[in-house]
């Protein structure tokens, strides 16, 4: 997979060296938090190092840890299936997510490491958002003392893996693989125009550890959007990339229109804010009906469900 993926993409990685020398010298497992840009990719780049490095435990949404193409994979490597709350929250979900966080913090214990995506699901826009997302809280809170490591993807923004090209929504790997494939084939495999990735590891230092969950989530998005916000950007730039060498041939991407509130009743308008002021803890004023549940409103995948 490896080798298959560099044929459209050329990799760079910084810091990786430095960040080996440093765990070498820890007691205790490392906990990797990453970006996540692009559903499939962005771990494959981020794992298969990791793998050689540190053999790293992923942390993997549970309906690509069962999928028939990449269950023995990942089986293999020793990920582990977090569920999907992004389709509903039941008793069991939470329930297997809690066993999910506990075989972490007694991983991290037994001096294995992980790699995690703090968001919990690919960006929906080119700002990495983690909004009220709990997982990395409490595994800190679990084990305190662990090494952390930051790591960002540049580059992916713009992918067909990503869901710019997909106005925001979910991708389909599987559909997004078989078109990649396909595009590899048509370009005689090693011709294919390849798309540019930057792969950066830091120690974290500063994180607010001992932080409340909006505090450490909040030093989470500012480290991993740092370099657009330099740039007076609020998110990564999109970046199209041919899908052909013989011409250019990109997608057109649209933006998806905002849809107007003025068409929902008043009384679905009045349980809605009801719900969030009441979730939320703040006055019904306070909420404006353009704020973005994960990134203004800070809620979690739980609560979204």
């Amino acid at each position: 997979l490896e080798l298959l993926f560099k044929l459209r993409y050329s990799v760079r990685y910084k810091g990786l060296d430095h960040i080996q020398k440093v765990l070498q010298k820890s007691e205790s497992g490392a906990l990797f938090l990453s970006n996540h840009p692009a559903i499939f990719l962005d771990g494959l780049m981020v794992t298969c190092p990791l793998l050689k490095a540190f053999d790293v435990r992923t942390l993997i949404i549970e309906y690509m840890f069962f999928s028939p193409i990449a269950a023995p994979l990942l089986k293999w490597i020793r990920a582990v299936p977090v569920p999907n709350f992004g389709t509903g929250s039941n008793s069991v979900k939470l329930y297997r997510l809690h066993k999910a966080l506990e075989e972490v913090s007694r991983g991290l214990r037994s001096r294995e490491n992980f790699l995690l995506y703090p968001a919990g699901m690919t960006k929906q826009t080119g700002r990495e958002v983690i909004g009220g997302a709990v997982a990395v809280h409490d595994i800190i809170k679990a084990s305190p003392n662990c090494p952390i490591v930051m790591v960002r993807l540049v580059g992916l923004w713009g992918s067909r893996f990503s869901r710019a090209q997909n106005n925001g929504e979910s991708v389909d790997w599987i559909v997004a693989l078989k078109r990649s494939l396909l595009d590899l084939f048509k370009a005689g495999l090693f011709f294919l125009p390849r798309r540019k990735v930057e792969v950066t590891f830091e120690i974290a230092e500063g994180i607010p550890r001992e932080g409340s969950k909006a505090i450490l989530n909040r030093w989470l998005e500012e480290w991993f959007n740092a370099p657009f916000e330099k740039k007076g950007l609020r998110g990564e730039p999109l970046h199209l990339v041919s899908y052909s060498p013989w011409k250019k041939e990109i997608p057109d991407i649209q933006a998806k229109e905002a849809e107007s509130v003025a068409q929902v009743s008043p009384e679905i308008r009045e349980k809605v804010l009801e719900w969030l002021s009441q979730h939320l803890h703040v006055n019904i004023s306070e909420i404006s009906p353009k704020a973005h549940l994960i990134a203004d409103l800070g809620l979690d995948s739980l609560a979204l469900a």
